[in-house]
């Protein structure tokens, strides 16, 4: 499987054998800045232009649970190969958050 995202505030799964959209959109209140899944696909992490982090599940294409609200800007998302780690980058932070989503450290610094 395989996602792309952008300005339209949509998430697009895809076949790539087939070349094609899998179901429909994942629809995202904000712009769409960064997307990762998870080392085994069952996790999808979203960073929005409007300052959160969203979790889907491909499989089902829903939401789990409510966006997480950032205190910044995020610019890009991803998930350790242990699938144990997600990591968010803002303008001036990176949040390391066990995948039981509260934030486990945060390395601050300038820009």
């Amino acid at each position: 499987m395989l996602a792309s995202a952008g300005d339209d505030q949509a998430v697009r799964l895809w076949d790539p054998s087939t070349r094609r959209q899998i179901g429909s959109a994942l629809q995202t209140p904000g712009k769409i800045r960064s997307i990762a899944f998870s080392p085994d696909g069952s996790l999808l992490a979203v960073a929005g232009a409007d300052q959160t982090l969203s979790l889907w599940d491909p499989g089902t294409h829903r939401q789990i649970g409510q966006a997480l609200p950032v205190d910044e800007g995020l610019h890009a998302v991803a998930i350790s190969p242990d699938g144990t780690l997600l990591a968010t980058a803002g303008t001036r932070r990176v949040t390391l958050w066990g995948l039981g989503l509260s934030p486990s450290q945060s390395l601050s610094g300038a820009a």
